[in-house]
This record gives C-alpha cells, sequence and structure tokens, in this order.
C-alpha cells in the first residue's frame, strides 16, 4: 500500500492501510507466492527465490515496488 491512516485508539495507535492505493503488481505477487505455498508446496527458499526474481524484474520494468 502507497498510504497508511493512523487510527489511534487511546494509548494505541495503528497504521491502517488505505484500500485504494494498493499496488496490485504486489498483490498479484502476494496471491501467485501464497497458491504456489499452499496449492503447489513450494519450499520457502525456491518461493523467496522465485518472489525475488519477479520484484527485481518488475523494479527493471519500472512497476516498483
Amino acid at each position: 500500500f502507497r498510504e497508511v491512516r493512523e487510527i489511534t485508539a487511546g494509548p494505541l495507535t495503528v497504521d491502517a492501510p488505505v484500500l485504494a492505493s494498493a499496488h496490485w503488481p504486489s498483490l498479484l505477487l502476494m496471491a501467485l507466492a501464497a497458491v504456489a505455498a499452499f496449492r503447489f508446496r513450494v519450499g520457502v527458499i525456491p518461493l523467496l527465490a522465485g518472489c525475488a526474481a519477479v520484484g527485481v524484474g518488475l523494479y527493471m520494468a519500472g512497476w516498483a515496488i
């Protein structure tokens, strides 16, 4: 999320994301990683390596995450 809103309840303060500011490539990558982990049982190291590679590719393409 590119934007967060501060919510205060007594002594507690929480940063809540503004849903309209969601970065859709990041959400898509997260959904694909969840499917790979839970449906296809991809291990942690290959999953992290794959997500990092896709993140670098998106960054290089100008879709900065």
